[in-house]
């Protein structure tokens, strides 16, 4: 009736209906390809190697699950989950879980978490410099566990550390290069601490690897006093291949027949370096004479352990796939790479490793605690103001498609990672704008993980400072503390510079643009010995490791 009354309204009316069915249906449609090729690229079947399987199918949703590790496991044991997803998968090749290994934060904010931003909500700052929670944790030692365990027990926690138990064992060695064996007797199995530090022996950081950390109790034998500032330079390579022992193995394998200094390294890791298998970031010795393990005497056996780290959110789904992945690296894995049972014991063909973990205990929780407080004491306190350049040439992106602020972001974060919070300062400045001023995220303490709150957020605007002015109100903002130091990041694009004359305190010019310290108008500005400058051209946490490093031994 209405067609007949009014029929060109009526036949817009249908026209519009019959459009917007055709675009509802096209939508549809679009959405419907894009979930499926979400899914697709979500979870597909998986071959022996890793790669995809042609099968067609597309696999159900799996289930993630995050594992934290001291740095020297963590390409072994990501290859180890990859190995038992597919271990687990069914016949057309999907699995029903994926496990990602990552590196702990350093030891004092990874103990520190499970009291702090792990325990208790919206804690600031921890999570910036410990990333997300993990699922489970290969710890490297039963002290290790203790300690964490004891951390959550002080507080009214919401996680619970569920300790699944040791999979396996594996002994400290001591991995003698051809060009050192004069300084180790003949016909030994075992040397005492004095003759590995005679022999200038190097251990990976023991702020970062468990491992390193253990056999610090043997050669420091327990003193007190003798963690100081001159035995950790001794004992720690000045380079970033001296923070795990996978990197020091790495190193001594491509420096085979010259290097004429020892290696501390973990007995699983050593036997696959002998046998050429790859084990970290490089592949196993290649070729010449093998290096020759000893065993180090007061060196504890390190028990490798899997810790299911359950949250108020934990699913017994995700428990029952962390214990069964423990079982299989018990039964199925650990045996066929460098470790001993849980009893210690295991035979390496042609390695003679017989003797290396015989009747050797684990380390006590509290020599072990009490022994990172004192390597964090024989670093030096540290009072520093961290000065980013905020202006809008920070926001281009270079050739790798990072921009300088995003950079310096990442180094900054680092740099805050291995500062200790308990005894340095830290305070954020930017600049832009021809000012200096505090970050809009207001500092809540002058500690490391307050300064990477901050750090997170940081708003670009136009206008530059002159980098001897940012370097005089910065040491402004850094008051009395002890052994100041003022670190800028900048691309240096732009910016002016004089001579500074602090000379209570040290700058550092951190570049993290396209151009390196030559820059000209740097020059006046690197005038005398209390300025220094780096550009951080490589991985800005590498970068982080070896600035450190530089001010620890100025």
């Amino acid at each position: 009736m209405r067609a007949l009354k009014k029929p060109r309204e009526a036949a817009r009316e249908l026209l519009a209906w019959v459009g917007g069915v055709a675009v509802s249906g096209a939508a549809c449609l679009a959405g419907l390809l894009a979930s499926v090729l979400a899914l697709s690229a979500a979870s597909v079947p998986l071959v022996a190697d890793g790669s995809l399987r042609g099968t067609g199918r597309i696999c159900p949703p799996v289930l993630q699950i995050r594992v934290v590790t001291a740095p020297e496991g963590v390409e072994l044991f990501d290859r180890a989950g990859r190995e038992f997803a597919r271990d687990v998968a069914d016949e057309s090749g999907c699995s029903p879980i994926r496990i990602s290994t990552d590196a702990m934060p350093p030891l004092k904010d990874f103990y520190a978490g499970f009291a702090r931003e792990w325990a208790v909500p919206h804690a600031p700052g921890y999570l910036e410099l410990m990333g997300p929670r993990p699922d489970a944790w290969i710890a490297a030692t039963s002290a290790s566990v203790r300690l964490a365990e004891e951390r959550v027990a002080n507080v009214a926690s919401k996680v619970v550390l569920d300790d699944l138990g040791a999979f396996a064992t594996s002994g400290l060695v001591i991995a003698v290069p051809p060009q050192a064996m004069t300084a180790f007797p003949d016909g030994e199995t075992r040397v005492s601490a004095e003759v590995a530090k005679a022999a200038q022996l190097l251990r990976p950081r023991a702020d970062l690897s468990e491992s390193a950390l253990a056999g610090s109790l043997a050669l420091y034998q327990e003193d007190a006093t003798a963690a100081d500032v001159a035995t950790e330079r001794r004992l720690t390579l000045p380079e970033p291949a001296g923070r795990d022992a996978a990197s020091l193995l790495c190193r001594l394998g491509a420096r085979l027949e010259i290097e004429t200094r020892p290696v501390l390294v973990p007995e699983y890791l050593f036997a696959a370096f002998s046998r050429g298998e790859r084990f970290g970031g490089c592949a196993g010795q290649q070729g010449g004479q093998a290096a020759v393990p000893y065993g180090l005497e007061g060196a504890p056996r390190l028990e490798y352990s899997v810790i299911s780290v359950k949250w108020p959110d934990h699913s017994a789904d995700r428990s029952a796939w962390v214990a069964r992945y423990k079982d299989w690296l018990e039964q199925e894995w650990a045996p066929g790479n460098g470790f001993r049972d849980t009893e210690g014991k295991g035979a390496f063909p042609g390695l003679s490793l017989a003797d290396t973990n015989a009747d050797v205990a684990p380390a006590g929780r509290a020599t072990y605690a009490a022994m990172l407080d004192r390597l964090l004491m024989a670093h030096p306190q540290t009072g520093a103001v961290v000065a980013v350049d905020t202006s809008l040439t920070m926001d281009n992106a270079l050739l790798d498609g990072v921009s300088p602020l995003r950079r310096a972001q990442q180094f900054g974060t680092a740099l805050l990672g291995r500062l200790h919070g308990d005894t340095d300062a830290v305070r954020l400045r930017l600049f832009s704008q021809g000012a200096v001023r505090a970050p809009p995220t207001p500092q809540t303490a002058d500690t490391p993980e307050a300064a990477a709150l901050s750090l997170r957020n940081l708003p670009l605007s136009r206008g530059d400072v002159p980098l001897d002015r940012v370097a005089r109100e910065a040491a402004g903002a850094a008051g009395t503390w002890r052994n100041k130091v003022v670190v800028i990041l900048t691309d240096g694009t732009r910016l002016p510079a004089g001579k500074i004359d602090l000379p209570d305190l040290r700058v550092e010019i951190v570049l993290v643009g396209a151009d390196d310290c030559a820059l000209p108008a740097l020059a006046p500005l690197l005038e005398g010995g209390r300025t220094g400058c780096v550009w951080v051209n490589e991985d800005p946490v590498m970068a982080a490791d070896r600035f450190l490093d530089e001010l620890w031994r100025a």
